[in-house]
């Protein structure tokens, strides 16, 4: 016999897959380029049901994020600014984070992105105010 996943209001985002039932993920996205700089959007909608339990009871999320940029210098430096949001219904919790970051590509095997990040957060590790450097070496 399996054992049931009880959902409370820490279960990780990613414990919902793990639910015996129905899933169904949805989403839909945009892009437009319009010269050196970009708009893009993404929604997303997840509902989780469990094989012995009501539908009303089926856990849920839903988000979405929405990133302007442009290039400054051509296949050199990109900047961006992005909106993040997702709503969590079974841990009736709404993260969201804006990120303001820039990717430098100095050469074509090495890459900088730097960004400064705030949110509200909903991991015990997340803080409210971060800088997130990443370097990339392209072998």
């Amino acid at each position: 016999d399996q054992e049931q996943l009880e959902l409370s209001s820490i279960t990780p985002l990613a414990e919902l897959g793990a639910i015996d039932g129905r899933r169904m993920l949805a989403g839909a996205d945009l892009h437009l380029q319009l010269g050196p700089a970009w708009l893009t959007a993404e929604g997303i909608y997840g509902r989780f049901e469990r094989r012995d339990e009501p539908a009303e009871n089926a856990p849920w999320v839903a988000g979405g994020f929405a990133e302007a940029g442009a290039a400054l210098v051509r296949d050199v430096v990109d900047v961006m600014l992005r909106y993040d949001a997702l709503y969590a219904a079974h841990r009736d919790r709404y993260n969201q984070f804006v990120i303001v970051g820039t990717r430098i590509d100095p050469t074509e095997f090495f890459r900088v992105q730097l960004n400064y990040a705030w949110g509200t957060g909903g991991a015990s590790f997340w803080s409210r105010n971060q800088v997130i450097a990443c370097f990339q070496l392209t072998l």
